[in-house]
């Protein structure tokens, strides 16, 4: 079985990206790549350019601050240790940044993320899609479904089911993809879900996906709930 994860929301309490530019930058990345976004004017990788377009702060100080403010969800080494001794491949697909995919996730667990890399003449952030899986945001291709779809080819059979747990607004492609969906409660993803009446499982911390999961037997489909609004 594929289990695919969602980074920041999900494994991590708070949104790296967006606790970074609120404390470095301000409000200014909110009031204009943010309203774009959420405006449908510009796709997820061009909020994530946009944004970081305004961050001036090189590497060190982004790990040192960021590594002082973001908290992990309960739950998640457990996860991992669950689906080691399960053989389900967990892999984190994230609209984040490697640099800091790479911070906080143990050593040998595969994530897909966005590439940044800090410009020293400029003092700027670039962000730009990584080398493989090929992706075309500008033909409506999402990088979180195209994740899925060549680790379901790479994998064959132990790829099927796929299972997405996620919280966002981004996350709303691959989900509708997924063979079953954990959605953090309360959280943007709970609401597409809702609006559009699909199945999914809303959870706080990550023992909740576990215990559901092992209810679940040799079914991991079986328990699959729209949550009660």
């Amino acid at each position: 079985m594929l289990v695919l994860c969602d980074f920041d929301g999900t494994i991590t309490l708070q949104d790296v990206t967006n606790t970074l530019l609120d404390h470095f930058v301000g409000s200014v990345w909110r009031d204009t790549v943010l309203a774009d976004y959420r405006a449908g004017r510009i796709n997820h990788l061009q909020i994530m350019q946009g944004s970081y377009g305004y961050l001036k702060t090189p590497l060190p100080e982004l790990l040192a601050y960021s590594r002082q403010t973001i908290q992990y969800r309960p739950g998640f080494e457990q996860l991992i240790s669950y689906c080691r001794e399960q053989g389900h491949r967990l892999v984190v697909v994230s609209g984040g940044l490697s640099w800091y995919l790479e911070a906080f996730l143990p050593p040998g667990l595969p994530y897909f993320g966005y590439i940044g890399d800090y410009d020293e003449a400029r003092k700027i952030w670039e962000v730009q899609l990584p080398g493989w899986p090929s992706v075309d945001p500008a033909a409506g291709e999402d990088f979180k479904v195209r994740v899925m779809e060549e680790l379901r080819h790479e994998y064959g059979a132990d790829a099927l089911p796929a299972i997405f747990i996620g919280d966002g607004r981004n996350d709303g492609p691959v989900a509708q993809e997924a063979d079953r969906v954990f959605a953090v409660k309360d959280s943007f993803l709970t609401k597409i879900c809702t609006e559009r009446g699909q199945a999914f499982t809303p959870f706080t911390d990550f023992n909740e996906v576990i215990a559901a999961l092992k209810a679940s037997g040799s079914n991991p489909l079986k328990i699959a709930v729209v949550e009660d609004k």
